[in-house]
């Protein structure tokens, strides 16, 4: 059995509520036979006597506080407490006892349920908590007091407890005078220490502390101790600047010297607060609050005793101020608002350190030069203005009147943007917040505007808000500092601010990947960590988490590559809260990726959890094969341990999951923690049974009842559910029916599971969106109170529509799901926010993928009702592209009738020529079996002369004949003269009274041959085509759409 001791102080609550210190020794958790259990055992330090032997009861509540802190309830009435000299013998004993109540060592407390008399008393031993008792004040204890003080900041009670111990034992006194002793003797480990001790007896953020620490006589001692910071290569000259450089002028004598040294005061301590004093990261806002408020109070006094004092003011001064203000009462209004200003300028300094930018043609910015701005009444411009004087030797480098229509831009709170003129655009960058805050609220007093917008002008034209974007973009770059171990210190203070703004972090993001700076500073870590250079690994941490909060994809694909991902994990071990660094990167390269779940199938179908713990393959004697064995992460017992079967069915689901079937109605699965000891297991599993490892079942041929076993376990598994019913439960008869923050904050998980699918499934999805009429219930939630819930419901509405799919946009348009979206629009009533934005971006997403139907339809039911909303071009574009859209399907309707008509007329203009051509060309002597049939039979040719009325045509012979006639048309070509045949060769007349009664009708009939269908001839020019319109179907053929060719 391994030693467990440690070094403890033993303490019993008495009558009075108070602690009873028992004494110090060391404690162990051994077997007790007389107890019949593991007890605790304190032994005393100086003679070993037994201080406390104590069975840990199964039902008794321990607690552990502050991390080096156990208390119990021994008793009735009668309570004890191990105050530990070290975390890690803390949490070995509190594992003891956790392992006997089988509690999980991550808990604060083994008893959940606790009577509300024992609340009451923890609570008051929490308050009567041991005092904590400080090391002796020597200069080799200087780390141990450094490593105690450091502990106490993370809990509460501890840093009240540590104040009072400082304060009763007059230790910071003591602590300058070990300043003074490591000064004389150059111990720079000494005076590193003493700076980390006085940064946190700071950071314990109490009055009584500062009271003493700002004292006259030992302010200069602890300025001394804050220049010798371990991060810096050299000891800053704090001291040097206050005693010499900082010169006090009294512009008016002061002889209350309680005024005077409160004046000087309030002086070194806002230097110590804006200079000496690190700035204070994103995580710990507030924490020297006490500082800005000691400040706060003497700057009060200092008032007070200005105005107590009677002879602090000449009276000649005071009399011209008085003769100066009556004067000003006799001014116009507007001329004494500008007096007012004016004044208020002049005894007021409102000049501040900024560096002038102006916009290039490239669009990049050039530094004009660094100086000290102010706001003041310039007489030519007539209003205020704002001038910028060079810091080296007084030139004006700006003078700028602020302009009442201007938009000025605020950004990051320390630069301030605006438009001078058409493509000249200037930018103030601050130096500190403060400056930029004061110049922001003149700007916005001058145009009447609440300082606590970003933008003093709201309505701006669609190309001044690209100007600003590109002056965003074009915003001066993060250089980063050289990635140097003495650098640590200030590259973290950089991320840290750059982090409170998104202009900021979209540049430190992409100077970080442009310069390859993470791999830089992976190398850094090597070198820290081979010089175990502590301070160094700190700023470390601090700076890769800032990089994580960056929260950039390119930043995120650099940090996890394989071959850095473990040294970045290593540099997250070494946190500085934590006293000892964490093994993270041993946990990973040994127990992470067999790390498993072991689930079991109990007769109800359910998965039951039958511990957590590693799984190994490994050949076991007993069962003559490869095994998989399964010990528990707790204590190590078996868990599981089954032979690798040939014959038994395993199956690999989801990537982490291994199931099985051990005997009959026995089904076992292993879920991992990583994909890559799945893998491994897996391949183990397949060469066993010599199958290959893509495979996700080694079984292909089951029987039927090992495959419904298998549906069963599969129908059993842990499961992965898409829970729309929540969604369509919360939303009957249109109207949110819970619209509680916990249902509001499911249903948004729920719409971002649903934007997925529809992005990502869109087959199955749309079904299921159109069939329950999905989006329409989603759009009810945008009656919720809940703004992100609306903000959901928008999104996944902005989801379908980008799909552009013609089912989702006939599924909105008739079911009018715009109509909900235009209600909460104009429940918005204009304010400047999120969902505006949101709505405006969805409405110009349509505009800009031109989604016609969705454009027609939003303009022609909704148009009305957007058209007062102009501060934005938005809807003025729809419908503006709605009109262009129906002039252009206008002009094509005109057009295409037109053509058409054109189409007709050429067609029979040309079927004219084409019946001229063919009867001029027509030659007698070529004469085919139509025509010799018909020579020969001509008394039937004279019976049919008898009857003048036309040749009937049916439908059939009319489309034949004029599909033959196109043909016969277009083959003739030969010469007009060879074609002329003389009416005297055939014996009639054209036109004549000697002529027979069939041509003097100018008709021939048509006649639809088996063989050809062909016009037939006569001995004369072919006479004119008549088509009878009179049937009852029209013809297929364009030619047929002609209705008679006269004249010919």
């Amino acid at each position: 059995m391994t030693d467990t001791r440690r070094r403890v102080k033993l303490y019993a609550l008495n009558a009075d509520r108070q602690w009873d210190d028992k004494g110090t020794g060391h404690v162990s958790s051994i077997y007790v036979e007389k107890h019949k259990g593991m007890s605790l055992l304190v032994r005393a330090e100086a003679d070993g006597t037994l201080l406390l032997e104590s069975k840990i009861q199964t039902d008794t509540a321990y607690q552990k506080q502050q991390d080096t802190l156990i208390v119990w309830s021994e008793r009735d009435n009668y309570d004890l407490a191990l105050s530990f000299q070290e975390k890690a013998g803390c949490d070995e004993i509190w594992e003891k006892i956790c392992q006997v109540q089988g509690k999980d060592p991550s808990v604060e407390i083994t008893q959940d349920i606790i009577e509300e008399s024992e609340d009451e008393r923890f609570d008051d031993m929490s308050d009567g908590s041991p005092p904590i008792e400080l090391p002796p004040c020597e200069i080799n204890r200087l780390e141990e007091i450094k490593e105690l003080m450091q502990t106490c900041l993370a809990s509460p009670v501890r840093k009240e407890k540590l104040a009072e111990a400082i304060e009763s034992e007059g230790y910071i006194r003591k602590l300058v005078g070990i300043f003074h002793m490591c000064e004389d003797l150059e111990n720079l480990p000494g005076l590193h220490c003493l700076y980390d001790i006085l940064k946190s007896i700071f950071l314990l953020n109490k009055t009584q502390l500062l009271d003493i620490l700002f004292s006259d006589d030992i302010i200069l001692d602890v300025v001394g101790c804050l220049e010798y910071d371990p991060a810096l290569t050299s000891p800053k000259r704090h001291r040097h600047y206050l005693r010499t450089n900082s010169k006090f002028k009294e512009v008016v004598p002061i002889s209350n010297s309680d005024l005077l040294g409160k004046i000087h005061q309030t002086y070194r301590i806002q230097y110590i607060q804006d200079v000496v004093l690190p700035t204070p990261s994103l995580f710990e806002d507030n924490i020297l609050s006490t500082v800005s408020s000691f400040i706060y109070f003497n700057k009060i006094e200092i008032v007070t005793l200005i105005q107590a004092d009677r002879i602090f003011v000449p009276n000649d001064l005071a009399l011209f101020l008085r003769e100066y203000c009556q004067f000003s009462q006799n001014l116009q209004p507007q001329a004494k608002e500008n007096f007012y200003k004016t004044t208020l300028s002049k005894m007021t300094d409102t000049r501040r350190r900024v560096k002038l930018y102006a916009l290039n043609a490239d669009r990049q910015w050039d530094d004009k030069g660094t100086g000290h701005v102010s706001s003041i009444y310039v007489e030519k411009h007539k209003g205020m203005s704002l001038l910028v004087r060079a810091e080296a030797d007084g030139t004006l480098l700006l003078e700028s009147k602020i302009q009442t229509d201007t938009a000025y831009q605020k950004q990051q709170d320390t630069l301030i943007v605006w438009s001078e003129r058409d493509n000249y655009d200037l930018a103030l960058s601050f130096q500190e917040k403060a400056g930029c805050d004061e110049i922001w609220e003149k700007i916005c007093q001058v145009q009447g505007k609440d300082p606590s917008v970003e933008i003093t002008q709201d309505i701006i034209e669609e190309s001044e808000d690209e100007r600003f974007d590109d002056m965003s973009d074009g915003s001066p770059p993060i250089e980063l500092p050289p990635c140097e171990i003495n650098r640590l210190e200030e590259i973290k203070e950089l991320m840290q601010t750059c982090l409170a703004s998104p202009v900021r972090k979209e540049k430190l993001a992409e100077a970080i990947e442009s310069e390859g700076y993470i791999r830089k500073l992976v190398g850094i870590f090597h070198m820290c960590e081979d010089l175990e250079n502590l301070p160094g690994l700190h700023c470390l941490y601090d700076i890769l988490k800032s990089i994580f909060l960056l929260n950039k994809t390119q930043l995120l694909d650099i940090l996890f590559s394989d071959d850095i991902i473990l040294d970045v994990v290593g540099c997250l071990e070494y946190d500085p809260a934590l006293t000892s660094p964490k093994r993270h990167r041993h946990y990973l390269r040994t127990n992470s990726k067999r790390r498993v779940k072991l689930y079991a199938l109990n007769a109800d179908r359910q998965w039951d959890d039958k511990g957590t713990g590693h799984v190994s393959s490994i050949y076991v004697e007993k069962h003559k094969g490869m095994s998989l064995l399964v010990r528990a992460e707790a204590d190590g017992t078996l868990l599981l341990e089954s032979k690798i079967q040939t014959d038994t069915a395993y199956q690999k689901q989801q990537d982490t999951l291994i199931v099985w079937s051990e005997r009959d109605n026995y089904d076992l699965a292993l879920s991992f923690q990583e994909k890559a000891g799945c893998d491994e297991i897996w391949e183990k599993i397949c060469q066993v049974q010599g199958k290959d490892p893509s495979v996700e079942i080694t079984q292909d041929i089951i029987e039927e009842s090992e495959d419904e076993r298998f549906d069963d376990m599969s129908d059993g598994s842990p499961p992965i559910e898409l829970p729309p019913y929540p969604l369509l439960d919360n939303t009957k008869k249109d109207e949110v029916q819970v619209d509680s923050y916990h249902n509001a904050q499911l249903l948004g998980v729920i719409l971002e599971l649903l934007s997925f699918c529809v992005e990502h499934h869109s087959y199955h999805i749309k079904n299921f969106v159109l069939n329950k009429d999905l989006l329409r219930k989603v759009l009810v939630l945008m009656k919720s109170c809940h703004t992100f819930l609306v903000l959901s419901s928008l999104r996944f509405m902005r989801k379908i529509i980008a799909m552009k799919d013609d089912f989702y946009n006939r599924y909105i348009i008739k079911g009018h799901l715009f109509q909900p979206v235009i209600d909460t629009f104009n429940r918005n009533k204009g304010r400047y926010n999120l969902l505006d934005s949101a709505v405006l971006e969805l409405f110009e997403y349509i505009k800009l993928e031109d989604i016609k139907v969705l454009c027609s339809h939003v303009v022609e039911t909704y148009g009305d009702e957007l058209e007062s909303i102009h501060y934005v071009q938005t809807f003025r574009s729809l419908r503006l592209k709605y009109n262009q859209a129906q002039d252009k399907l206008k002009d094509l309707k005109d057009k295409s009738s037109t053509n058409l008509l054109d189409s007709v007329s050429l067609l029979r203009n040309k079927m004219t020529t084409i019946h001229r051509s063919s009867r001029a060309h027509q030659e007698p002597r070529q004469m085919d079996e139509d025509e010799e049939i018909w020579f020969n039979e001509e008394d039937s040719f004279e019976d049919a002369s008898a009857d003048t009325s036309p040749p009937s045509v049916t439908s059939s012979q009319l489309g034949n004949s004029a599909a033959s006639n196109v043909i016969t048309f277009e083959s003739i070509g030969k010469s007009l003269s060879e074609k002329k045949v003389s009416s005297d060769s055939l014996g009639v007349g054209i036109g004549g009274g000697g002529g027979s009664s069939l041509f003097s009708t100018g008709t021939t009939s048509i006649t639809n041959n088996n063989n050809n269908n062909k016009t037939s001839p006569s001995s004369s020019p072919p006479p004119s085509l008549q088509l009878n319109n009179s049937t009852s179907s029209p013809p297929t053929s364009p030619l047929s759409q002609v209705s008679s060719h006269s004249d010919i």
